[in-house]
């Protein structure tokens, strides 16, 4: 896990969530190793040093089974359904913004975290390259899990040297993932933040670039075990010329999939759904060329999909 304390991220950002369980668990009247052990009965195994730092707000819940918890903690604490996983939503949604300087084509990521990793890996904080074009392919598996995400980014070197680039993953809705390069680069680093579910990866290119000098690279991410996905997002902040997003089904796929564009600076602002697509043998795929800043998106039924197969 990697600690972020420089830029806030921590006690102020988890503050709703903290608060609303430190007061709800008073209104119970339940030590943390009471409430450790209602839990426990419902088979949803934490520690009580894991309840304190969610009370406390050094931590908060964000992997699928701690977010299975917080919903048997509403029940347990009598609070309403939902009362407490809003309040980690909202929280997480402080925690990130649209701060891509020195990440190409990333993901939401939480603000502050790219700094600390950059200063950890010894990347300069002024952007070094500049993407051109991304294009990006969700694999959804049965039981519309996302099993990989593909992507193909054509990048232009702004400085002479430059040889690696970081790419960063939104990975709350799974277990993790890994990182690989599959062509023109190579995965050197990569380190899963837990507590704010995201994923940096640090690419390495096979030489040194010349200012100016154009590459185009290939990377793709294997998700973990996790629910159901039903979306594919990615940031555009910064001139682009070419996004291509693109999703692929081997179960029987959704008759249309849904086109959403924000220019949001948080992930808690719904996208504005635009318009459909139609699939076409179990795909469909999303072309915008000098795309404004902003975040675009792919949005499927999650789960009890029905519609046409495959091969109509």
């Amino acid at each position: 896990m990697l600690v972020t304390t420089s830029t806030g991220v921590g006690v102020a950002g988890s503050a709703t969530f903290a608060a609303t369980l430190a007061a709800a668990v008073k209104a119970r009247g339940l030590g943390l190793e009471r409430l450790r052990h209602h839990l426990a009965r419902a088979e949803c195994s934490v520690s009580v040093a894991t309840l304190s730092s969610w009370q406390s707000g050094t931590a908060l819940p964000t992997s699928p089974r701690s977010m299975a918890t917080v919903a048997e903690l509403e029940r347990v604490l009598l609070l309403p359904p939902g009362a407490l996983v809003q309040c980690v939503e909202l929280d997480l949604a402080d925690r990130r913004s649209l701060d891509q300087a020195a990440v190409v084509g990333s993901a939401l990521m939480p603000a502050g975290l790219l700094d600390e990793v950059r200063a950890a890996w010894g990347h300069p904080p002024t952007v070094s390259v500049a993407a051109i074009s991304v294009h990006d392919i969700i694999l959804v598996g049965s039981g519309a899990q996302q099993t990989e995400l593909s992507s193909r980014v054509m990048l232009r070197a702004l400085t002479s040297g430059t040889d690696r680039v970081l790419v960063g993953f939104d990975v709350r809705a799974s277990e993790g993932g890994v990182v690989v390069g599959t062509s023109h680069c190579t995965v050197s680093r990569q380190i899963h933040d837990h507590d704010v579910g995201a994923l940096v990866a640090e690419l390495v290119f096979p030489h040194p670039l010349e200012a100016g000098e154009l590459t185009l690279i290939e990377y793709a991410l294997t998700h973990g075990p996790g629910p159901d996905s039903n979306r594919l997002e990615r940031v555009v902040a910064g001139p682009l010329h070419e996004l291509v997003l693109g999703v692929q089904f081997t179960d029987p796929a959704p008759a249309t999939v849904a086109l959403g564009y924000r220019p949001a600076r948080t992930v808690a602002d719904p996208p504005a759904r635009t318009s459909t697509l139609e699939t076409v043998h179990g795909a469909a795929q999303y072309v915008l060329l000098e795309p404004p800043d902003g975040v675009y998106g792919l949005y499927w039924p999650a789960s009890g999909r029905t519609g046409r197969g495959r091969d109509e």
